[in-house]
């Protein structure tokens, strides 16, 4: 088992791998191992339930058993099949045998297609319970702001649909902790409903279309708003872009989208104008990124 731990209480990079869990030689902290869930936790005492209620996850577990859910509407099926996650695959083009670390991992869709792809794939998420039924070696319950990973160890880091639900206080630190544990060269595909300005005025003209979609005889569902409770981070992308840029990542993060899971095909090429640079700021909910970590440091 590759050891790319490192202890999130003194940040020494001296661990070792038990079958109970990970020491460190530094300060002796122990992360134990979960058998039933196959989980590593590296939770810290400050990352407690008050942290779980701030980040509203109690919101999210409530959004997530309602019928009309926009919570983690798609199963993995849908995901493996759409052109969606084929585009981030190739979008993200590794080399084989790269590795890469599932950032807010949630139920590990895309950790096992990268895995089933041949990548080495880390996993992490502080929702231990979401990664329960992820056949991994390399599970991690962790907060994002103090990732259990020593520096420059990752090829890539792939992160889709966390930021929303991040503290906004806490964003910065999370970029940077992704900064840090990228490889000079590395490469950050990001992806994730962060822009508030659709809410104001795209969702809007957008519902007049699909008014007369409906008067011919579609069925096609008005588009709703992003003003779900555990999404908790929204800005405009201006916010957003000048965070990556301060990190140090090279490359654009900008309102842009692929994620057209419910789109019948015959109006995809319609929905693809709306990513035009001076409609998306708009139109798009969705924040995308292609970001890379400067080789010369």
């Amino acid at each position: 088992m590759l050891n790319n731990y490192k202890c999130v209480n003194c940040d020494s990079e001296h661990t070792i791998i038990v079958d109970e869990g990970i020491k460190c030689e530094s300060c002796k902290s122990f992360f134990k191992f979960n058998e039933l869930t196959g989980c590593y936790n590296f939770l810290r005492k400050e990352d407690d339930d008050l942290l779980l209620k701030e980040i509203n996850l109690e919101d999210l577990q409530e959004e997530e058993a309602r019928e009309d859910s926009q919570i983690r509407l798609y199963s993995e099926e849908d995901y493996i099949q759409s052109d969606y996650a084929g585009n981030l695959v190739r979008e993200f083009n590794l080399k084989e045998g790269a590795l890469i670390l599932d950032h807010g991992c949630g139920r590990g869709h895309f950790s096992k297609m990268f895995s089933d792809l041949g990548y080495k794939v880390f996993s992490a998420d502080i929702l231990e319970d979401a990664m329960s039924k992820l056949e991994s070696k390399n599970k991690s319950v962790c907060n994002l702001t103090k990732l259990p990973y020593k520096d420059n160890t990752f090829d890539g880091v792939f992160s889709l649909d966390v930021f929303e639900h991040l503290i906004p206080k806490s964003m910065d630190n999370v970029i940077n902790e992704i900064y840090r544990v990228l490889k000079p060269g590395g490469i950050l595909l990001i992806s994730f409903p962060g822009n508030r300005i659709p809410d104001f005025i795209g969702i809007h003209i957008l519902n007049i279309f699909v008014f007369f979609l409906r008067l011919f005889g579609s069925n096609y569902p008005y588009m709703r708003s992003n003003n779900i409770r555990a999404h908790i981070n929204l800005h405009p992308p201006s916010k957003f872009k000048k965070s990556f840029k301060k990190a140090g990542f090279l490359g654009e993060i900008r309102p842009y989208s692929n994620k057209f899971m419910t789109l019948p095909r015959s109006l995809v090429f319609l929905a693809k104008i709306l990513n035009f640079s001076f409609l998306a700021p708009i139109f798009i909910h969705q924040m995308h990124g292609y970001l890379k970590k400067p080789k010369n440091l």
